[in-house]
């Protein structure tokens, strides 16, 4: 994985929207800790993930919510996002 150097913290708020209408999405550099982002990756390294049939990067898996990743389940209601 490539790790952005872009500074996503100096962008203003009319910037952030520019960004998620134009890119699909956008980044708030400080909003998860990196304890939380190691709980995350620990979880979901493990979880039995298909490959996509148009490209060997992209992997999912479905029902997700079943599984036991619990730190990444709770980011969906992570209290500073909502």
């Amino acid at each position: 994985m490539n790790k952005s150097t872009f500074k996503y913290e100096r962008l203003s708020q009319g910037q952030c929207i520019k960004h998620l209408e134009l890119r699909g999405y956008v980044i708030f550099p400080t909003l998860i800790s990196s304890d939380l982002i190691s709980k995350i990756k620990f979880e979901l390294r493990n979880l039995p993930t298909q490959t996509s049939s148009y490209s060997q990067q992209q992997k999912f898996i479905h029902n997700v919510q079943w599984t036991d990743c619990k730190s990444a389940i709770e980011l969906v209601a992570l209290p500073a996002m909502l």
